[in-house]
C-alpha cells in the first residue's frame, strides 16, 4: 500500500515548484518538500545543458549535407512552467516529458538558423569549414534571438562539429578527391625539399670550392714571397762579402791568409796553429796566384 505523504528533496541542478490544490505553496532549488495527497510537483532544469542535434539541408548547389552539434541552453523557470507541464510523480521520479517536447522546439528553432545560411552555399564551401558555419550561425542567434525567448529557452553557446555529404557515394568521392589533393601536395612538397637540398648542396660545393681556390691562391702568393726574401737575403749576404773582401782585391794572398790567421787567434778561435808540409805548399801556390786547395 502507497503510503499518501511523502518527502522529496530536489538538487541544485533543478528549480521545484510545490502546489497545493493548485495554489503555488513553496519552490526552489535543493530544498526538501513535504508532499501529500493534495501536492503536486513540477521540476525544471535550472542549469545550462546541451542538447544535440543532426539536420540533414540542402545547399545552393541541390546537395544534401548533414550538419551535426550541440546547443547550450538556459531555461527560463515561469515561462517554462506557464508552457509546459513539468508535474512528475516525487516517488519514482518520472513526469510528462516536457523536456522533450522543449528540445524538440529548441533543435526546430535552430534548424531554421542552420538551413537559412546552409541555403547560400555551394557544397564545397559548405563542407570546408564548421567553425565557420558555428560563428555564423552563433551570430544571427545573437542578433534575432526572438524566436528562442518565446520558447523560454535563452541560448549560452552553439557548437558545430561536422558538416559531411548526406550522400555516401559523394561522401566517398570527396574523400578520394581530398585524399589525392592531400598526396599530390606532399609530393610537391617532397620535391621541393629535395630541390632545396640540391641547392644547398651546390652551393656548399661551390663555396667549398672558391675557399678552396683562394687558399691555395694565398699559399702560392706566401711561396713566391718567401722565395723572393731567400733570394733576395743571399744576394744581399753576396754583396755584402763582396763589399768586405773588396779591400782585399790586390793584396798578396798570402797577406790575407796571415791575417786571417791573426784574426782566429785574436778572437780566440784557435789555440794552437801547426805548419805542415801541406801548408807550406799550400801557400806556395798562393803566392803563385792560386787560391789553397785549388
Amino acid at each position: 500500500m502507497r503510503l499518501p505523504f511523502t518527502w522529496y528533496r530536489a538538487t541544485p541542478a533543478e528549480y521545484v515548484v510545490k502546489f497545493v490544490n493548485g495554489a503555488r505553496r513553496a519552490e526552489g532549488k535543493g530544498k526538501i518538500f513535504f508532499v501529500g495527497p493534495r501536492t503536486t510537483l513540477a521540476r525544471v532544469m535550472a542549469t545550462e545543458f546541451g542538447i544535440g542535434y543532426a539536420f540533414t539541408e540542402r545547399t545552393a548547389d541541390g546537395q544534401e549535407v548533414v550538419v551535426h552539434g550541440e546547443v547550450v541552453v538556459r531555461f527560463d523557470v515561469q515561462k517554462m512552467l506557464d508552457r509546459h507541464d513539468f508535474s512528475f510523480d516525487p516517488r519514482s521520479g518520472v513526469g510528462e516529458g516536457s523536456e522533450d517536447v522543449v528540445e524538440s522546439e529548441v533543435q526546430a528553432v535552430l534548424q531554421t538558423y542552420v538551413r537559412r545560411e546552409i541555403a547560400t552555399k555551394k557544397l564545397k564551401d559548405a563542407l570546408a569549414s564548421a567553425a565557420a558555419l558555428q560563428a555564423t550561425v552563433a551570430e544571427m542567434i545573437k542578433n534575432d534571438s526572438a524566436a528562442f525567448d518565446a520558447l523560454g529557452v535563452g541560448v549560452c553557446n552553439l557548437f558545430v562539429t561536422n558538416v559531411s555529404p548526406a550522400n555516401l557515394d559523394l561522401k566517398k568521392a570527396l574523400e578520394a578527391e581530398a585524399r589525392e589533393q592531400m598526396l599530390a601536395a606532399a609530393d610537391r612538397a617532397l620535391a621541393d625539399r629535395r630541390m632545396d637540398a640540391a641547392r644547398n648542396d651546390r652551393s656548399l660545393k661551390e663555396f667549398e670550392s672558391d675557399t678552396a681556390m683562394t687558399l691555395e691562391q694565398r699559399r702560392a702568393a706566401l711561396v713566391e714571397a718567401r722565395n723572393k726574401n731567400v733570394v733576395a737575403e743571399a744576394e744581399a749576404d753576396a754583396e755584402a762579402n763582396r763589399k768586405r773582401l773588396e779591400p782585399y782585391a790586390h793584396v798578396d794572398p798570402r797577406m790575407v791568409f796571415a791575417l786571417g790567421i791573426r784574426e782566429l787567434g785574436a778572437n780566440g778561435r784557435i789555440g794552437q796553429f801547426n805548419v805542415t808540409p801541406e801548408f807550406l805548399a799550400a801557400m806556395q801556390g798562393a803566392s803563385n796566384g792560386r787560391m789553397p786547395g785549388a
